[in-house]
């Protein structure tokens, strides 16, 4: 219901804007002439909102290659409010009551930005990064030359020489990007255009699809300036002294971090290469040992070769030694064994010699025990000498087995 009530009253205000007339300068063109060089107020229209986006994409972009570029916050900020202040501009100076009026406000905008950061009070503005803006501007100056036909006069050329001359004598100036009003100048160039009813009433429908065309542009840089804004805000929050402080904080954290990160690096490395220098250390030494058992196994071979060949000469030498003792003492046992027999021998004749003289006298004096003194003096006698030959007996067998057993230690030793 509310746009229908609107589109009459749209309709109305047109009509009534266009039946104006007042006293003024004589125009250079009228509508009739514009049209008589084949160019519509449609055909304005349609160029000067293609260039104003162009305008916009341009200097966003140019902006915001500014911004991330640099570390200066006065930069950032000024990239920053040249896309916010600049674009609303442009599109105040595209949509001006007439296409015609559009495009000469915004072709002034433009030459004006483009003195501003060249050689106006703006160009200084981005420091070391002023170039982009330079060269974003010379871009959009190329671009605007372009639309020269869509100029009004007879000749577009004069008019253009006009517009570079305002923009030249009325700069921009201060960071805000405040520009002085072309009304003047377009009154001057257009002056107070005369028209019909019957080409009002023609014209109605271009100026409606121009409206439309610039809520269109509108409604979709709104979102973008939306979120331009939105960064400016975030841009002077984070450049409170307590914000600031907290991020240089944060910085200083973050540089420790890095800095543990690099000392761990460091360390890493250090112990790789202690690693490194212990494996070959553990190379070394293992090498050395190696080297040392082996020489420690030949030492101890030649070692064990020496004592066993000591050892077998030992070994001999106590053979020898023990077949001279053994054959020493078979021959001493021999002797003994015949001095014992010639001992027994001897003392047993001497006993029976003994026994017989002894027999004799006893038989001499007591022939009246003679045979029982006789039984009595041989069993003792058979007794005593049984006595001396079990004795006699005893110590030859005990030559012998000692002589045996001299002799199975030398065949044990010899074996």
């Amino acid at each position: 219901m509310s746009k229908l009530v609107a589109l009459p009253l749209i309709v109305l205000f047109l009509v009534c804007a266009a039946c104006q007339s007042t006293a003024g300068p004589k125009p250079l063109q009228s509508a009739a002439r514009f049209e008589s060089r084949g160019i519509s107020e449609s055909q304005v229209s349609a160029d000067t909102v293609q260039f104003l986006r162009q305008f916009e994409g341009r200097l966003s972009w140019a902006s915001y290659e500014i911004q991330n570029a640099t570390t200066d916050p006065m930069v950032r900020r000024s990239a920053m409010l040249w896309r916010i202040l600049l674009v609303p501009a442009a599109q105040s100076a595209a949509f001006q009551p007439t296409p015609t009026r559009g495009l000469i406000d915004l072709w002034a905008l433009v030459l004006q930005i483009d003195h501003y950061v060249r050689d106006g009070e703006g160009r200084a503005l981005f420091g070391e990064h002023q170039p982009i803006a330079i060269a974003a501007c010379a871009a959009l100056v190329e671009s605007i030359r372009e639309l020269e036909p869509d100029l009004p006069g007879e000749d577009p050329g004069v008019v253009r020489a006009r517009i570079e001359r305002w923009a030249a004598e009325n700069p921009i100036s201060g960071r805000g990007f405040s520009r002085p009003s072309t009304a003047s100048t377009m009154a001057n160039l257009l002056g107070q255009e005369k028209q019909s009813i019957g080409a009002t009433v023609r014209s109605i429908d271009e100026r409606i699809a121009d409206l439309t065309e610039r809520v269109t542009v509108y409604a979709g840089s709104l979102p973008r300036q939306s979120r331009w804004q939105a960064e400016l805000i975030v841009d002077g929050f984070l450049r409170l002294p307590a914000i600031e402080g907290l991020f240089r904080d944060m910085a200083v954290t973050a540089d420790g971090v890095a800095r543990v990160a690099e000392l761990e690096q460091i360390l890493q490395k250090q112990v790789n290469r202690i690693e490194g220098l212990v494996e070959t250390e553990r190379a070394e030494v293992m090498r050395d040992v190696e080297r040392q058992r082996v020489e420690s196994l030949a030492a101890l071979t030649v070692e064990r070769e020496a004592i066993l060949e000591n050892v077998d000469r030992q070994r001999v030498a106590t053979v020898e030694v023990l077949e001279e003792q053994v054959a020493l003492a078979l021959d001493t046992s021999d002797v003994l064994a015949k001095e014992v027999l010639a001992s027994v021998r001897e003392t047993r004749e001497e006993m029976l010699q003994l026994v017989d003289e002894e027999h004799r006298r006893v038989f001499a004096d007591a022939e009246v025990l003679a045979e029982r003194t006789v039984d009595r003096s041989m069993g003792e006698a058979r007794s005593l000498v049984d006595h001396i030959v079990l004795r006699a007996v005893q110590g030859g067998a005990a030559l012998i087995l000692l002589a045996s057993v001299a002799a199975v230690a030398y065949r044990k030793l010899t074996g």
